[in-house]
């Protein structure tokens, strides 16, 4: 004769049942962590902000960002000291182009060349001598080096491109965009984050 508990439940223990139920629902929460905070992480990387950039930047953006409104050209040479001690910043960077210089090859528009944080910023340009369908990187001057940027796009016809990237870096933002797997990038440009 079965007892009082197997008539209840004849597949088990309650007690069982509930604990898996338990470690279900807490393996479901943890991967739902996971993800929430994979994508929230990409999206600020997308955008351009890292938890090293602002720090540094906050003394310098009233400053920067009066004299980078007046002249953008000029507003690049804070960056040079920098520029000139990339040895001591390559092996941090992702970026192969930090250990030869690049070889200068098409042209690269941006408009317009001033923006808010996060307002989007059209590039265009063209490099020659590539096929339809080349692969390139865009890159932005950071501690020295060139970092690839979270946004990659290809060439048409006669190598033009086009693409969209959204600024968060306040200050100047030094862009290029390089053709994917060798040293050929279009001259660099400037574009003023208010």
């Amino acid at each position: 004769m079965p007892s009082f508990d197997e008539d209840r439940n004849p597949s088990g223990n309650p007690i069982r049942l509930a604990l898996i139920v338990v470690v279900g629902l807490l393996a479901f929460g943890v991967a739902l962590g996971l993800l929430l905070s994979y994508l929230g992480t990409s999206a600020l990387s997308a955008a351009g902000i890292d938890d090293a950039t602002p720090a540094p930047q906050a003394s310098k953006s009233p400053s920067a960002r009066s004299k980078s409104t007046a002249k953008p050209s000029g507003a690049s040479r804070p960056k040079q000291p920098t520029e000139r001690s990339p040895t001591t910043k390559s092996p941090t960077t992702n970026s192969p182009t930090t250990k030869s210089p690049a070889t200068q090859s098409g042209t690269l528009t941006a408009a317009p060349r001033t923006v808010d944080t996060f307002e989007q910023v059209q590039l265009r340009g063209r490099v020659a001598g590539v096929g339809p369908g080349t692969r390139l990187q865009v890159e932005r001057r950071e501690a020295g080096g060139w970092t690839a940027f979270p946004v990659s796009t290809s060439t048409g016809r006669r190598g033009a491109f086009a693409t969209v990237v959204a600024l968060g870096q306040p200050g100047p933002n030094v862009l290029r965009v390089r053709v994917d797997g060798s040293q050929r990038a279009t001259p660099a440009m400037t574009v003023t984050v208010n």
